[in-house]
């Protein structure tokens, strides 16, 4: 009994299941364009709407499917057909081209493309005129209609035919070619009073649906020819579609048919108007060419006489002469100019006043003269009273009249003047670039010399921070360190100020801590102001972010010139360094700077080239507080090297405020700061054992070398140049030899070559570092390819030297 009520039950779950899914209808999803009425549209409530749309609806209900229409840009509708978004388009034009790729209904009305112009516009057609503007719309084939009849205006792409004619109706532009029965049902709706339809037709196409279902496609044939034959076709059509055609343009020439006494009355007037026309305009063209003659005479007489009082009688020397033997024919009287008389000139060749040492030249152009190309040189002459001319020779070769003999016609310009200009600018340039040369020379030797002293100091440095043991000592020497390190930074960057001068210098970009950056900056110049009764105070506004992206170090040299400046100055008082926010954005930052102090002031009329090289705010400021005058220069360029700008207001005896602001990246939060400049920790390094040759003329660092390799249990000797290092190698045979790359008599590589010549005997090999002044990779090349082992740049980083050398000579324990 329970297996029959379970077996009941079941069958009745599945009759009621069977008759759920026959009660749901299939479901078309119809795709068309959503901006194309009166045919396809999305109305005011946001619904499908058109002609299109109902018809649609009404085949659906026939074929019995549940339309849902996805209306969008004409662009998408083929593609969602393609990958299956959609299953029928339900307006397309049919072409052989989409046939061959999908399946077309019959047509259930036609499209067409119209020329729509503004009532003010004089258009006839759409060719040969150059300054119509038409519109069409974007990816429509009316762009690829004005291609075809050559239209050589200009074509403007608009995103929806309701936007374009509301501007052609505003007179944006001449005319729009666009859907006929869309830009009729646009007029209409939207009340357009200055638009005018053109009555041809253009791209008639029948109007079908289309599928890659090709059943669906016949049943839809079937439908619209059911639809046709009950009236439902032809009365949808008119709904949506009449009073859309083209008969209103026939409508103003049907109106009035005059009768045939009219038609002849008519014809003859015309035919008569026309006689008269004729005759007008052929006597008013015979009196305009009478005119033009007339016109032509006088002004032939006019340029005539221009010609010969310009060319003949002016500066122009104009020639004629025969090719064959060199002979003059004919020359202008303005040759009197270089004292020769126009008829002697006849009786002589032209080469015979070109002067000697230019003949060859002169020659040269004369066997190259062809009948195809103008040609042209320069060369000088000698004019009767012995004075040397500068002339530019221009000529070409011409056959005569007759064309029996070849003639040669030129002109001659004296560019003498022009010569002795060029003359003066080249002597010029060459006193500019010997004083450019000199001044980069000079700033060379004196980048040498300093960054000598900074290498023996910064070496010292190393030195006792391996040295000591006090900590509050160390921190000191930590600050040292860094002072050393930015000076020797800012020396290979910009001391050498032909490189600023020159606008050669690159800016070195990384993250780093302004507020640190700024602090250690003023910490180091406050010890400059210990002696004077000055207080040094700075400000840092909250709002600023913590890491920033940009040169640190330019931004220091900045900072550094501006607060020595204001110490220069200030006696007594305070010297106040701020920062703050001044604009911001998502990925930028600006920042506005401020040292203002309490010292002399600056005049004002001192106060607009006070950025200027070597000026200072008054003559006497030189005497008194030192200085080149250069430091503001660097800080102004600098500062627009930033891609910013800087600015000083200013009274004199109480003080200036230097303003700049400066942009610079924000980095996401959490980013750490590169490691640009900080003070290294101190190593504890083991002992090396060998025997090491230092080869270097400066007594400061054989010093410091010195006493570091010691430090490292190293037995050390020192040559002073070249020579020395290969002769004392040769009696000790050193276990590693350092040396300077441009030690004096014999440089490193000399050195490198002697000593590997020696060692080929001996079969030995020993390590040579040189220490080199720029860190170039062709020098390194260079230096490596002629036997060098390594190379470490000076001022020689100890860390580096002791890993170096740590490579080639065992430690002390082993």
């Amino acid at each position: 009994m329970k297996r029959r009520t379970l077996l009941f039950c079941i069958i009745i779950f599945c009759f009621a299941l069977g008759a759920e899914n026959a009660g749901q209808m299939p479901t078309l999803i119809i795709g068309g364009d959503q901006n194309y009425p009166p045919y396809e549209f999305i109305n005011s409530q946001r619904q499908a709407d058109g002609y299109n749309v109902e018809l649609s609806r009404l085949i659906c209900k026939e074929l019995g499917y549940k339309p849902v229409f996805r209306l969008s840009k004409w662009s998408l509708v083929r593609d969602r057909l393609a990958d299956g978004s959609i299953d029928l388009v339900q307006g397309m034009a049919y072409s052989l081209q989409r046939a061959s790729e999908l399946e077309f209904s019959n047509a259930h009305t036609r499209t067409w493309r119209g020329v729509f112009r503004h009532k003010r516009a004089d258009l006839r057609n759409l060719r040969n005129n150059p300054d119509l503007q038409v519109a069409v719309q974007e990816d429509d084939i009316a762009a690829d209609y004005l291609k075809q009849i050559g239209f050589k205006g200009t074509v403007i792409k608009i995103p929806n035919p309701e936007e374009a004619l509301k501007l052609l109706d505003e007179g944006i532009f001449d005319a729009m070619v666009t859907n006929y029965m869309t830009a009729l049902y646009i007029i209409k709706e939207e009340g357009l009073k200055n638009v005018k339809a053109m009555p041809q037709r253009i791209h008639q196409r029948d109007y079908c649906y289309a599928s890659l279902d090709k059943e669906l496609i016949q049943s839809i044939n079937r439908v619209l020819q059911d639809l046709d034959n009950n009236g439902e076709l032809p009365k949808l059509q008119s709904k949506w579609l009449g009073g859309l055609d083209d008969d209103e343009w026939t409508a103003d020439r049907q109106n009035y048919v005059p009768s045939w006494a009219m038609w002849a009355l008519f014809s003859a007037f015309i035919a008569a108007l026309g006689l008269l026309i004729h005759y007008y305009l052929r006597l008013r063209r015979w009196r305009k060419e009478l005119t033009n003659c007339r016109l032509l005479i006088t002004r032939r007489q006019f340029y005539g006489e221009v010609y010969k009082d310009l060319f003949e009688k002016g500066r122009i020397i104009i020639y004629r002469l025969d090719y064959s033997n060199q002979r003059l024919l004919n020359i202008s009287d303005s040759v009197q100019e270089w004292g020769y008389n126009r008829e002697e000139m006849l009786y002589m060749q032209k080469n015979d006043i070109v002067y000697i040492e230019d003949q060859p030249r002169y020659s040269a152009f004369f066997d190259s003269l062809n009948a195809r190309a103008h040609s042209m040189v320069q060369y000088r002459i000698l004019t009767r009273s012995g004075e040397l001319r500068w002339v530019m020779d221009y000529a070409k070769l011409y056959l005569s009249d007759t064309g029996e003999e070849t003639l040669m016609l030129g002109y001659l310009i004296d560019i003498t003047d022009h010569k002795v200009r060029e003359v003066q600018l080249y002597n010029a340039r060459e006193r500019a670039e010997s004083e450019v040369n000199a001044k980069n020379h000079f700033c060379s030797v004196m980048s040498h010399e300093i960054r000598n002293a900074v290498n023996g100091s910064f070496g010292f440095i190393q030195v006792l921070r391996q040295m000591n043991k006090d900590p509050e000592i160390e921190e000191l020497l930590g600050y040292l360190y860094c002072s050393e390190l930015a000076m020797l930074k800012t020396l290979d960057n910009m001391l050498d100020y032909s490189k600023i001068d020159s606008g050669k210098m690159n800016l070195f970009l990384s993250n780093f801590d302004l507020k640190r950056l700024i602090t250690e900056t003023v910490k180091a110049n406050e010890a400059q102001i210990i002696q004077k009764a000055v207080k040094l105070e700075y400000k840092i506004s909250e709002e600023l972010p913590q890491i920033l992206f940009g040169d640190q170090l330019r931004l220091k040299q900045i900072f550094t010139n501006l607060l020595q400046n204001a110490q220069k100055f200030t006696e007594s008082g305070k010297i106040e360094f701020a920062a703050e926010l001044y604009t911001k954005t998502e990925n930028e930052i600006r920042i506005l700077f401020k040292v203002e102090d309490s010292g002399i002031g600056i005049q004002q009329q001192r106060l607009k080239d006070i950025f200027e090289n070597y000026a200072q705010a008054e003559d006497a400021i030189g005497l008194k507080y030192g200085g080149t005058g250069l430091g503001l220069a660097i800080v102004k360029r600098l500062v627009e090297l930033m891609q910013g700008f800087i600015w000083v207001e200013s009274e004199p005896g109480k003080g200036s405020c230097f303003y700049f602001i400066i942009p610079f990246a924000i980095k996401e939060p959490g980013k750490e700061p590169d490691a640009f400049i900080q003070v290294p920790k101190i190593q504890k390094r083991s002992l090396l054992r060998g025997r090491v040759l230092l080869g270097d003329n400066q007594k400061m660092l054989q010093l410091f070398a010195s006493k570091m390799l010691q430090m490292w249990g190293l037995k050390l000797d020192i040559a002073g140049d070249g020579e020395e290092v290969i002769r004392m190698h040769k009696e000790k045979l050193y276990d590693l030899i350092l040396v300077s790359s441009q030690l004096p008599v014999i440089n490193a590589v000399g050195i490198c070559h002697e000593i590997r010549h020696i060692e080929r005997v001996l079969q030995r090999k020993t390590p040579i570092i040189a220490g080199v002044e720029s860190e170039t990779e062709e020098e390194i090349m260079y230096l490596k390819a002629n036997g060098i082992d390594e190379c470490i740049k000076k001022p020689v980083n100890l860390d580096l030297l002791y890993e170096m050398i740590s490579k080639y000579l065992p430690k002390a324990d082993e």
